[in-house]
């Protein structure tokens, strides 16, 4: 049930608008894409399908004659060619906003993915400010999903206090209709209605670059989740089935 996508520096979705902190009106923001194919369009963002050009055959070049238009926020889908994790790095550390795109199983290995694509180390890990895990799960049918309440060693895994009571949901499918039971007509018996992403978010500074550079990941994350109180994946997936949004089968 699960689809993983790492995102090394933060985001899945990006807002159009931001609130300068001098409380003025919304300022507009510069968004653009590169994409090797532009899977979902959001308002107000240039989406940008890679297709070669006459000087510019690379998806690094690309990328960087995108990023030198100085837009706010640049968006880089791919980095599997040579040279592209590279001029998003060096570009990185300029003005824009960048966020990159890597496919991987865990952070750790988006991590290593990542500064082996950009061959040093620590221009790889000088330009992060954070690296986002994210895995997207099935969510409830809100027309047919069971309430029920947990036993105590359910209940002891959310972090739910004992004696606290508390309401969960488990996938249903059906829904009685007068005196029969059917398929929900809303998720077509399939006991899930959508999808819902659950993140975790590694919020980087010096030391954290530094132990990243010295290949010492253990070390940042085990800080992370010490001095940062950082949610880890398993426990903001836990959340959204004490809200009722999924069910314990779906994280399990």
């Amino acid at each position: 049930p699960f689809s993983q996508r790492l995102l090394v520096e933060r985001v899945k979705s990006v807002l159009r608008r931001a609130i300068p902190k001098d409380g003025n009106a919304p300022k507009e923001i510069d968004v653009k894409t590169l994409e090797r194919e532009v899977q979902h369009r959001v308002e107000g963002v240039d989406h940008k399908k890679f297709e070669p050009e006459p000087g510019v055959e690379d998806f690094g070049a690309m990328l960087t004659k995108i990023i030198r238009r100085d837009p706010d926020v640049v968006l880089c889908g791919d980095i599997s060619e040579p040279g592209t994790a590279k001029a998003a790095a060096l570009m990185g550390m300029e003005s824009p906003l960048v966020y990159v795109l890597i496919p991987a199983d865990s952070m750790a290995t988006a991590i290593a993915m990542w500064m082996q694509a950009v061959g040093d180390p620590k221009m790889a890990t000088r330009c992060l400010s954070a690296v986002v895990q994210q895995r997207v799960m099935r969510t409830l049918c809100p027309n047919c999903k069971s309430p029920f309440t947990p036993a105590p060693e359910q209940a002891k895994k959310l972090g739910i206090p004992a004696g606290k009571q508390a309401e969960l949901f488990r996938p249903s499918g059906k829904v009685q209709v007068k005196n029969r039971i059917e398929d929900c007509p809303v998720c077509q018996g399939s006991s899930y209605f959508g999808q819902a992403g659950v993140f975790e978010v590694m919020s980087l500074d010096d030391e954290a670059r530094r132990l990243l550079s010295e290949n010492d990941f253990r070390t940042a994350y085990a800080r992370a989740v010490r001095e940062q109180k950082m949610m880890q994946l398993q426990e903001a997936a836990l959340v959204k089935v004490r809200d009722g949004d999924t069910s314990l089968e779906e994280v399990q």
